[in-house]
């Protein structure tokens, strides 16, 4: 059976490739399960969090410049510089962090979302490995020419919250609904 904590994640993985198809306005996206050790170390990172007084979720992707590129031209077409293309990314982390903080809400979660930031580098961002209360889950969404990595640490505070996260459903959109997120 499976649990709480996993239905979660699968919404949460389930969101990001919806959001990234009806948001970039691409066809398809697959969706591969990863390794948390296997997170690449490439060119840009995008973080956001949604956090409430029961639960911490840190959502991260992870990407090289032309797959940013790549998703942003399926949106507006070529043509936009890199700063326009991971604003690009950093909405979309919005668009799941803002999924997820809905999906927590509905389920009796009180919570608020940051805003997103992008690091450039080859930068990760690590939590305690050994911290039994932080669950990391790691998958890689290929669309067309582009490879997210995307990641999502939870940390639970109130351990008898969790069932909750049974209640979390992702409703997606219609890949027809492209959506209308404002980008610059």
């Amino acid at each position: 059976m499976q649990t709480a904590m996993q239905h979660f994640l699968e919404q949460i993985q389930a969101a990001s490739a919806n959001e990234l198809m009806v948001y970039a306005r691409v066809g398809s996206a697959e969706v591969q399960l990863a390794d948390r050790t296997q997170l690449p170390f490439v060119q840009h990172m995008t973080h956001i969090l949604v956090s409430g007084a029961e639960i911490e979720v840190t959502f991260k992707t992870h990407f090289m410049n032309e797959a940013a590129d790549w998703l942003l031209s399926q949106k507006v077409g070529k043509g936009m510089s890199l700063d326009h293309a991971i604003d690009f990314m950093k909405e979309y982390s919005n668009i799941i962090a803002g999924k997820t903080k809905t999906m927590l809400e509905a389920a009796g979660f009180e919570v608020s979302q940051s805003l997103p930031f992008a690091v450039r580098g080859y930068n990760e961002i690590f939590y305690g490995s050994g911290d039994k209360k932080i669950v990391h889950h790691t998958w890689m969404i290929k669309a067309g020419d582009a490879a997210l990595h995307c990641s999502v640490s939870i940390v639970s505070r109130d351990v008898g919250a969790l069932e909750k996260l049974r209640q979390t459903s992702y409703q997606p959109k219609d890949s027809g609904d492209v959506g209308e997120a404002e980008l610059f």
